[in-house]
């Protein structure tokens, strides 16, 4: 009995220990089916967070998108305001505020206000370079602050060249980039580089009003050669009349300068063919028949100067 007695304890606490082990292994297991439950619904519920968030984002940035492509650049400037009070390094924000207050001042009729429009462009634009705008935006960034600095002044030129030369380094090709900077570069005297930037601008677009430009900073060089060779490549492009008629004049200038008062006065002619009120066409005119000592033409062309243009005081002085 004691043997038999000793040997049945034995067997049920062996069978309770193994009872005890199995039940130990289905909570093991019951709780790391839970975990594994709980991490998948984690995931699944961050996920569909994440793309109902990112699907929300891009409908708001595509709204953002469109009110600038619409022009609406004053909501724009709104809605750029209230993001960037939650997030002011966002770049795309800063841009999107940077150009729509570009926009603005450019539409804007009263300069004391469109100067503050640019002030305000020019500090959001800057701020998103400095914060790592996007390579491929810099260059329509920088050709944007370039301008800016013309518009704002003589005193802002060099910075204008700087950034507008950042621009065409980072990649920027458009002709209206060239003739900007060669508009700074002939407001500060510097003719040669206004020339040599529009000779590049050749190489990419040939067109009436770049053949013109450069033939009038020749013309103010003094080099009366070069000008006529530049401003009659004009006229053979021309794509308007008003390429052709300013072309015709700067022409008559070239060879007035030169004393060839007749080919002068053909040019003259055929400025005023084209339009028949250019009151500074009538008024050189004038001056070649002065030259040429024909004081009743010349008084004549100096009357229906006055007559298209009754502020013209050089004619008024004439008479």
């Amino acid at each position: 009995m004691g043997l038999s007695y000793i040997y049945s304890s034995f067997e049920n606490k062996k069978q309770a220990k193994f009872k005890d082990k199995k039940i130990v292994k289905f909570f093991l297991f019951i709780s790391v089916l839970l975990l594994i439950i709980s991490v998948i619904f984690f995931f699944t519920v961050s996920i569909r967070t994440y793309l109902i968030r990112k699907k929300n984002k891009t409908l708001v940035e595509n709204s953002y998108a469109s009110l600038y492509k619409e022009k609406n650049y004053t909501e724009l400037v709104e809605k750029m305001d209230s993001e960037l009070k939650s997030n002011p390094v966002n770049i795309e924000y800063l841009i999107y505020r940077g150009y729509s207050y570009f926009h603005l001042a450019e539409g804007e009729s009263d300069f004391s206000k469109s100067k503050v429009f640019y002030s305000l462009s020019l500090i959001d634009l800057r701020r998103s370079v400095a914060l790592g705008a996007p390579g491929v935006s810099h260059k329509n960034i920088y050709y944007c602050i370039g301008k800016i600095y013309f518009y704002l002044g003589r005193t802002y030129y060099n910075q204008s060249i700087d950034y507008l030369n950042r621009a065409m380094v980072a990649g920027y090709e458009k002709i209206d980039l060239f003739y900007t900077i060669s508009v700074v570069y002939s407001y500060l005297g510097r003719y040669k580089d206004a020339i040599g930037i529009l000779d590049k601008a050749l190489t990419i677009n040939k067109n009436g009003i770049i053949y013109y430009t450069i033939g009038s900073y020749y013309y103010k060089m003094g080099n009366y050669e070069k000008s006529a060779s530049y401003l009659k490549e004009a006229l053979k492009i021309a794509e308007t009349d008003k390429i052709k008629e300013s072309s015709l004049f700067s022409l008559g200038m070239v060879y007035f300068d030169q004393g060839d008062y007749n080919t002068s006065l053909n040019y003259f002619d055929a400025v005023i063919k084209i339009n028949e009120n250019n009151a500074q066409a009538y008024f050189q005119r004038g001056e070649i028949y002065f030259n040429l000592k024909d004081q009743v033409k010349a008084r004549s062309e100096w009357r229906k100067t006055l007559e298209i243009d009754p502020s013209h005081i050089m004619a008024r002085n004439r008479i």
